[in-house]
């Protein structure tokens, strides 16, 4: 009886020890292109363009109008490995920033996008200095 339950005991613990194992090299990242990987994507392969920016009243936000562009050559698929940093001054020289991540879009396909920056109540920015960056997630 005592040798039955320890050869249960032993055949469930080895294949719980074959699932855990069997699971993690089914989670392998060596073939998996998702978030964090850049798959294949380069800054460069984000164009953005037509930019328009204009202040909502002093101390209000900052809204920015453009359009993104994929000139990568190759689709994005399920997800977008980008994200832009918008950058813009005050007249006193204080720095603002947002970042708006860049929706999965084919190759050569065009998107227009905004984002809106909030500036400190009082503070006029200087449209002038507003700059963009683009991020890839690695």
């Amino acid at each position: 009886m005592m040798r039955k339950q320890n050869l249960k005991r032993t055949l469930l613990a080895a294949f719980t020890a074959l699932f855990i194992v069997a699971g993690l090299m089914g989670c392998s990242k060596k073939n998996d292109p998702g978030p964090g990987s850049g798959n294949g994507f380069k800054t460069t392969d984000i164009q953005i363009s037509n930019i328009v920016a204009e202040q909502e009243g002093a101390g209000g936000q900052v809204h920015v109008s453009y359009d993104v562009k994929n000139v990568s050559g190759k689709d994005m698929v399920v997800y977008s490995p980008f994200d832009i940093l918008w950058t813009v001054k005050t007249t006193d020289g204080t720095l603002y920033q947002q970042e708006r991540s860049v929706a999965a879009l084919k190759k050569d396909a065009v998107s227009p996008d905004d984002v809106w920056i909030s500036v400190s109540a009082g503070k006029v920015a200087d449209l002038s200095t507003l700059k963009y960056e683009v991020l890839l997630d690695e």
